[in-house]
């Protein structure tokens, strides 16, 4: 048995997700930082509808390769600049991609330490 075959599906799957969090968290960070830059307009990276639907046809090798999409917002109202980032509403989607981020970390981290005692017998 090689390396690949010891991690499972699930893992290489909440790996895949922490990874598109990360990504995330840029790309709101890049918002962050041009919300005064006249005439930008806030990205967004969505992955979660697709990842899903992906997991649910079976095809776990093509969602491993999974980049997600970025989108620019056009439909935010703009300022009078062009500009439609709002810096309260970034400061949420910061947040709350933390937490999310967090939540996979944590899955990720019970998740191998399952299988370390699978594999070391428990402590046996």
């Amino acid at each position: 048995m090689n390396g690949p075959d010891l991690i499972d599906n699930t893992s290489l799957v909440l790996s895949k997700m922490s990874d598109l969090a990360m990504e995330r968290h840029r790309v709101i960070s890049n918002n962050i930082a041009n919300a005064s830059t006249p005439g930008y307009k806030r990205r967004e990276l969505s992955f979660e509808g697709l990842l899903g639907k992906l997991l649910k046809s079976g095809n776990v090798e093509e969602a491993k390769s999974f980049k997600g999409q970025i989108s620019i917002d056009e439909d935010s109202p703009s300022r009078m600049d062009g500009n439609n980032v709002s810096i309260a509403s970034e400061t949420n989607s910061l947040l709350e991609n933390t937490l999310y981020h967090n939540l996979l970390s944590q899955a990720l981290k019970t998740k191998m330490s399952i299988m370390k005692a699978a594999i070391t017998g428990g402590g046996r």
